[in-house]
């Protein structure tokens, strides 16, 4: 857990673990990455770890993100893992 304020590890950086989905699946193999379905897919895996914190969705200016069928599945389980 990184603590900010006062008594914040001036390296509580290097705590800090990020699922870039885009770098950690392979883009020419979805579908071996995919494995069984989504709920054994390793981005969907990555969502319900318990060290998990947030997600993050970078958007254009376009919303190109929003249009994809993935990203739309992400934000979605992220919405209701927040219940």
């Amino acid at each position: 857990q990184v603590v900010c304020g006062a008594d914040a590890r001036p390296d509580a950086w290097r705590l800090q673990r990020y699922w870039i989905c885009s770098f950690s699946n392979n883009q020419l193999r979805v579908q071996d990455e995919m494995g069984e379905g989504w709920s054994t897919s390793s981005f969907y895996l990555a969502l319900l770890h318990q060290q998990r914190r947030g997600t993050c969705l970078v958007v254009d200016e376009e919303a190109l993100p929003l249009t994809r069928s993935w990203c739309l599945f992400e934000v979605a389980q992220t919405v209701e893992m927040e219940k």
